[in-house]
């Protein structure tokens, strides 16, 4: 996808996360909170309840929606690195951040074949796949998108110790399967591409 600023995320997402990084229960773990930090575009970086950094499509450094203060990539520690498809503007500095901070770096398999990644850090798979990393358990699951080269799209649920989970769409239309994903998994958080145009759906 050439022109990256065709999946910037809408208002209204943004409304929801505000309101769902704050819930709290007394039941949960540390504060209780799921830290969500959006850092322009799709690049969002999430921090269970239990500390679990995975750090979405991180298209950071030369994204013009990415604030300043973010830009520097040596602040990201993450976990885990989730990769929803091998365009440009999603995949981004995930390379530099993996070699820098030894993160794993998800995907779907043929297309982690295709990156420079240190030694044992790609975790490839397929939708119906998952990966247990630290106190969350990642699950890939279909997107309806062009992913060229490497491979099909991918969307992600993100499964909280605490039953809670997160449903990444990645770049998608909207689609059948996206009912089973909700039966399966009753995500409370979703992230939702709308960017209109000829690239994806209009919000």
């Amino acid at each position: 996808m050439t022109k990256f600023l065709r999946l910037d995320f809408i208002a209204m997402t943004t409304c929801v996360l505000a309101l769902l990084i704050t819930m709290t229960s007394p039941s949960w773990a540390s504060d209780g909170k799921i830290h969500i930090t959006w850092l322009g575009h799709a690049a969002f970086q999430v921090t269970s309840p239990g500390g679990t950094t995975l750090l979405f499509d991180p298209f950071i450094k030369n994204n013009p929606k990415t604030p300043e203060k973010f830009k520097d990539l040596s602040q990201y520690k993450p976990d885990a690195i989730l990769l929803t498809h091998s365009h440009g503007d999603h995949v981004g500095d995930a390379e530099a951040i993996a070699a820098a901070s030894g993160a794993k770096v998800i995907g779907v398999f043929d297309h982690l074949k295709s990156l420079e990644l240190p030694e044992g850090a790609a975790m490839g798979g397929n939708p119906g796949g998952k990966f247990k990393v630290g106190d969350v358990t990642v699950n890939l699951v279909p997107a309806m998108h062009s992913s060229s080269p490497g491979g099909r799209p991918l969307g992600y649920v993100v499964q909280f110790a605490d039953g809670r989970s997160l449903y990444d769409t990645g770049d998608t239309w909207i689609f059948g399967d996206m009912a089973l994903i909700d039966e399966i998994f009753s995500p409370n958080i979703i992230f939702l591409q709308a960017g209109g145009g000829p690239y994806n759906q209009d919000p």
